[in-house]
């Protein structure tokens, strides 16, 4: 019983150090910045980070979540020449995307900005020019947490993540720096982890190998690439969507007031859930290496080390969830005066909805990594799409009249209708098709 425990538990405890730092140091940088910019300006910043962060998950077409599979697989067997051909691959494809959304960003920021000279169109604008500048070491550095999750390194993912940016922006709040130095120290800390994580990749798969493969595209992995991300990419996307359209749908529909008590609340929430955030990048490419060295019987997985993580991971971080979901729910009031202060009071309503969310949304990421890293993407693509369409339709019917209590709701709601949705997917396992196995 001990050795199999061994075998999860003992890389979690070096990612467990690095996701807790890395987490406070997002805390901190949060806090600071919510407190010294005010609500508003802090509102925009959030804005412009979920902007970001929400098409960096569009534009990387699924390939990260394909590569906690394929580098899983391909470290397991020592296949350095694949692995460094399918970086290089992401690189050259992130590379296009991040030219195409960041130009898109700047011209839609300069038309808001031509359309409406009112005090919310000239803050929109800003929140989206301020997202192009976030974007391109944000799509990276999504791109190299789930490559080095998936070489085996969750703990060095954390860390390049968010942590340098976060420090970055920390340094900028303390000097005194207004929203654009904070934006501007992101930006670069962001680029920095880009580096060093490309640098820890390429010592890891080899120089010699990553030249190679930029140089040559291999054309058979451009073709597995188009079959297997489709079903990522729906996936990942609707994730991506789920998860953030709240926030980004506030600005236009209230004001930049209404986004910062929103992204207030949602930070202290990240309290909640930052184990399944640690957890993730150990049990997901887990799940995948156990699934592939397991034969298949009658429609289903008979991986029984594959099983074993799956309910590792969904009970331990189920249950530390629904504790610290529970405590802060009591706590909501002090907690949020404490931490973001009295002009944050009326966060305090919104994050005792968004408690019960987030341990609905803890218990989805692990039935999702059970279905993703199985190769099973198609069966999960349309829940998450019919979540995006539930979270877009009462958005709208509850943001116009409540504000950001009723995107609280709205959240809950969609988030407890695909747990429901997932769970049942889960329960009736099939086999991924053979264009989903690249």
């Amino acid at each position: 019983m001990l050795r199999p425990l061994r075998r999860y538990l003992r890389p979690m405890a070096g990612a467990a150090g690095a996701g807790m730092t890395v987490a406070a140091l997002q805390m901190l940088m949060v806090v600071l910045a919510a407190r010294m910019l005010g609500v508003g300006q802090y509102g925009v910043f959030a804005l412009a980070l979920g902007l970001a962060n929400l098409l960096a998950e569009l534009g990387t077409l699924g390939l990260p979540v394909l590569a906690n599979r394929v580098l899983a697989r391909y470290d397991a067997q020592a296949r350095r020449a694949r692995i460094a051909a399918f970086i290089a691959q992401g690189d050259r494809v992130f590379a296009r995307i991040a030219v195409l959304l960041v130009a898109g960003l700047s011209v839609s920021a300069l038309a808001t900005d031509h359309l409406s000279r009112t005090l919310q169109g000239d803050a929109l604008a800003d929140g989206v020019l301020i997202a192009a500048l976030f974007l391109p070491g944000v799509l990276f550095r999504l791109a190299r947490r789930h490559q080095l999750s998936g070489l085996g390194r969750p703990a060095l993912a954390a860390v390049v993540e968010t942590g340098l940016a976060a420090t970055a922006g920390i340094a900028a709040v303390l000097a005194g720096g207004g929203l654009v130095a904070l934006a501007l120290a992101y930006a670069a800390g962001s680029l920095a982890g880009v580096a060093l994580a490309g640098r820890i990749i390429t010592q890891h798969v080899g120089a010699e190998a990553m030249q190679v493969s930029r140089a040559k595209p291999d054309p058979r992995l451009s073709r597995a690439w188009r079959r297997a991300a489709l079903p990522m990419w729906l996936a990942a996307g609707g994730t991506a969507l789920f998860g953030r359209v709240d926030l980004v749908m506030l600005g236009p529909l209230t004001d930049t007031v209404q986004v910062g008590l929103y992204a207030a609340a949602v930070r202290l929430t990240y309290l909640i859930g930052v184990v399944a955030q640690i957890g993730l990048p150990i049990f997901w490419p887990l799940i995948a290496r156990e699934t592939a060295r397991a034969p298949e019987t009658n429609g289903a997985t008979s991986a029984t080390p594959a099983r074993k993580a799956d309910l590792l991971y969904l009970t331990t971080t189920g249950t530390i969830a629904a504790i610290g979901g529970a405590v802060l729910w009591a706590a909501s009031t002090p907690v949020t005066l404490l931490i973001f202060g009295p002009e944050y009071a009326d966060a305090a309503p919104i994050l005792r909805i968004l408690c019960v969310a987030q341990v609905s949304a803890t218990l989805v990421t692990a039935l999702t990594g059970t279905l993703l890293m199985r190769g099973q993407g198609r069966r999960y693509a349309p829940v998450m799409l019919g979540g995006l369409g539930l979270a877009i339709t009462l958005n709208l019917l509850l943001i116009p009249y409540w504000g950001a209590l009723g995107a609280a709701w709205a959240t809950l709601a969609t988030s407890l209708a695909m747990l429901v949705a997932l769970t049942l997917k889960v329960s009736l396992h099939s086999p991924p098709r053979s264009q989903e196995r690249p």
